[in-house]
């Protein structure tokens, strides 16, 4: 068996992210830049750093993400990782009421 390339990509300025409240069914989507954070429900979500293909296919498209829960008295980390846009399951963030998760990188 031959092992697989990976797919090359590009850097972008900017994405969109998408929030589920669980409770109330709300969905939020979230325009942001690279190195933006944005209060959504109680989180504040950061896009790090979002990455296309080159080719524009869209398939491996994914995005440093960093979430914080602001429910206590002090802001708690409750999700930092790569999340990929075409396997969304394959890194999400592990919350009892909202769901985020990487829609595509511009």
């Amino acid at each position: 068996m031959e092992p697989i390339d990976p797919i090359a990509t590009v850097e972008t300025t900017a994405g969109m992210l998408r929030a589920l409240d669980k409770m109330t069914g709300d969905v939020t989507d979230i325009d942001m830049g690279v190195r933006e954070q944005r209060q959504v429900y109680r989180l504040v979500v950061e896009l790090g750093a979002c990455r296309a293909p080159e080719d524009g296919s869209g398939a491996g498209t994914m995005g440093f993400v960093k979430i914080w829960d602001t429910k206590g008295e002090a802001p708690e980390l409750v999700f930092s990782g790569w999340m990929f846009a075409d396997s969304p399951a394959l890194s999400a963030m592990d919350h009892p009421r909202y769901d985020v998760w990487l829609v595509t990188c511009r």
